[in-house]
């Protein structure tokens, strides 16, 4: 919708736009993180622009279903810190605009569960809903 001009500003993740930001077709007005990204050191960041209190840390997480033996949730996670230790997936990784950073399941766990509630109450306080 911002490529083909139908809305004039959005907020995106930096993977799926930076394509687009290289090509010259979107430009990064700011990120969302606490620091710059690796992908765009020129960029700054929301609080640098003066909308403090404002940070969103993009990240990605992998599940599985209810109920997973610990053992292969173990050695999903010994896999997955394995891959992300590797300079070549890391640098493929920042190069798109990820920040690689490998965590265990509870730590995943937690994270969603925070996230979860905190972005719940924004859209509870904006009444925001599906249609």
């Amino acid at each position: 919708d911002l490529i083909g001009g139908q809305v004039p500003v959005a907020f995106d993740n930096l993977p799926a736009s930076l394509p687009h930001i290289q090509a010259g077709k979107l430009k990064a007005l700011a990120v969302a993180g606490a620091q710059r990204s690796p992908a765009l050191p020129d960029v700054p960041t929301l609080a640098e622009s003066g909308l403090h209190d404002y940070a969103v840390e993009p990240w990605f997480g992998v599940y599985g279903p209810a109920g997973l033996p610990a053992a292969v949730t173990q050695r999903l996670e010994q896999a997955l810190a394995q891959a992300l230790a590797d300079p070549a997936v890391k640098d493929k990784l920042v190069a798109a605009g990820f920040t690689p950073r490998s965590a265990g399941a509870a730590e995943l766990q937690a994270l969603t569960l925070r996230e979860y509630e905190r972005l719940g109450k924004v859209a509870r306080q904006a009444q925001m809903g599906a249609d």
